[in-house]
């Protein structure tokens, strides 16, 4: 029973995560709107390495670049349910 377990435990583990992302209906990073020195973006960061941010557009759809040096600001939006 324990040797099943154990190697059955990877296939149970990812049916699990399947199961709870099919479920999920909130995005996994929340929506903010950056203020910024140029102005703002509104979007989903999506990456946060040093130096930058890596920032998902709301509405174009398309990534952005955001030099972290140029952030004045950074607002989480409360998603519509």
């Amino acid at each position: 029973m324990a040797h099943w377990f154990v190697s059955s435990s990877a296939l149970i583990v990812t049916l699990a995560a399947l199961v709870l992302a099919a479920t999920v209906q909130v995005p996994w990073v929340s929506l903010e709107e950056i203020a910024t020195k140029n102005g703002v973006v509104r979007g989903y960061v999506v990456e946060n390495p040093p130096g930058y941010l890596k920032v998902l557009l709301e509405q174009e759809r398309e990534i952005v670049i955001v030099d972290t040096a140029d952030v004045t600001g950074r607002t989480e939006i409360e998603p519509d349910l």
